[in-house]
Parts: C-alpha cells; sequence; structure tokens
C-alpha cells in the first residue's frame, strides 16, 4: 500500500495549482480579441445610430489609456484594450474601448474639447469586413436563368431572402437539386450584369459594412480578347440582412 503524506500532498497541490494557472493563461490568451473582432463589437454596437458620425481606431492594442469624461472623471483602464473615438456631425463625440481578453465594451461620453491631440496616429474605421460563401450550382442539374438586360447595361445584385425568389433566377432539368439555404439565418446576394468583352472569371473579393444597412459589394471580373457581350453572376451566401439593406456594387474589369 502506497502512504501519501502531507508533504506528498502539499507537493500535489502545488502542482495542481501550476496546472490551473497554466491552463487559466493558456485559456486567456486564446480569448484574445483581434482588431477584427474589435471593429464588429463595435459597429454592432453602433447599429441603430442614425447620426452621421466618423469612427477613428487606434491601429494597435493600448495598455493604457485615459479619458476624462463629460463630467469631468477621469476614466482609466489599465488593460489591454482597442481603443475607438467617434466623432459626430453634430460635434458629439464619445470613446468606446473594447476589452481585449474578453471583449467587453466600455463607453466613455466625453466634453468635446477632450478630443484626440494627434489624429495622425488613428486611422479611420469605415468599415466592417463581413464574412461570405459563394454559392455554386456546379453539379446540379440547375442553372442561372439569362437575364434580359435593356440599354444601358447596368450591373445590379439582388437581395434573396426566401426560396421563392431564389428560384426566380434558377432553371433545373427535373428535380430541383441545387443547394439548400437556410433563409431563416442567412441571405444571398446575387450581382449580374453584362461585360462588352468574354468573362474569362469572375469573383467576389470583399463585402463591407458601412453602416446598419450600408454595404459595398466588390466584384473582380477578368474578360478576354473576343469582343462579345457576355453575361455573368456571382451569387454569394452571407448572415441574414435585410431587405431594406442598400448593397453599393463595384466592379472592377481586367483583361
Amino acid at each position: 500500500m502506497k502512504i501519501i503524506n502531507k508533504k506528498m500532498i502539499d507537493v500535489m497541490k502545488k502542482i495542481f495549482t501550476t496546472l490551473l494557472i497554466l491552463i487559466a493563461c493558456t485559456t486567456l490568451l486564446s480569448a484574445q480579441v483581434t482588431r477584427e473582432q474589435a471593429d464588429a463589437i463595435v459597429l454592432e454596437y453602433m447599429i441603430g445610430e442614425t447620426r452621421d458620425y466618423t469612427v477613428y481606431a487606434k491601429e494597435d492594442v493600448q495598455t493604457e489609456t485615459i479619458i476624462t469624461s463629460a463630467n469631468g472623471e477621469t476614466v482609466e483602464m489599465d488593460y489591454p484594450s482597442w481603443v475607438y473615438y467617434i466623432n459626430y456631425i453634430d460635434n458629439d463625440c464619445r470613446y468606446l474601448i473594447v476589452n481585449e481578453s474578453n471583449g467587453n465594451l466600455l463607453n466613455v461620453n466625453i466634453k468635446t474639447e477632450a478630443v484626440p491631440n494627434n489624429f495622425s496616429e488613428w486611422s479611420i474605421d469605415e468599415s466592417i469586413e463581413i464574412p461570405f460563401t459563394n454559392y455554386s450550382l456546379t453539379g446540379t442539374s440547375c442553372q442561372w436563368k439569362r437575364l434580359s438586360y435593356p440599354y444601358p447595361y447596368n450591373d445590379t445584385v439582388v437581395i434573396i431572402n426566401n426560396k421563392e425568389d431564389l428560384e426566380k433566377y434558377i432553371e433545373c432539368i427535373g428535380e430541383n437539386d441545387y443547394p439548400v439555404i437556410d433563409f431563416s439565418t442567412h441571405t444571398l446576394l446575387f450581382a449580374h450584369g453584362i461585360a462588352t468583352s468574354s468573362v474569362v472569371n469572375v469573383g467576389c473579393s470583399s463585402l463591407q459594412q458601412f453602416s446598419e444597412q450600408s454595404y459595398k459589394m466588390k466584384i473582380g471580373i477578368v474578360v478576354g480578347n473576343a469582343a462579345v457581350m457576355s453575361d455573368w453572376q456571382i451569387p454569394i451566401v452571407v448572415d441574414k440582412l435585410s431587405d431594406n439593406s442598400i448593397i453599393e456594387l463595384i466592379v472592377t474589369i481586367k483583361k
């Protein structure tokens, strides 16, 4: 029989405590909030704001931040954080502080005279990159319908939020075996248009959000030398968007 004495128990406690500390440190490091995640937290907080504003952001994590609030109180953050300055068109202003370790957000209203001294150290945070997934009919019996393009030829993007609207743009031979989209949580953005030369390749390079319902969708098209009118389309799936969202389509054509 193995006897465990108090000394052995104390050693085991120290080992166990050390392991807990290591696990806690590892968890903390893995949970650190990135700049992109902090941007998303700030954007979500600002959703619904009706006044025009500009968001300025510190490029790097700040280890210490001292701010004087609108009430004249000094607010000091001694933890690593992402710092944002919100400047409204009516001269109102505030700071939004995102804790790097847990994503908690602190809102500090400030007086106009408490604006940052050196804006060269800040960047204008104009947009948030919205993740998306390409949607394809390859391998199915379906294809995109050939659309009519009355002159002048305008590239456009359609917001599709239900199966019925999706099927207005798809035709299938036999069974409708196109990939299913859960429209309760997702939206299909169907960008399409026409090029004056043969289309070699087309793809979506980015989708950016600038306000609650304002987006920019950037499309890149590679064309060949054949002088023939060619229609193109690029569908992507994103998290649910409102039917009232405004999508500005930016198309870049290269040979």
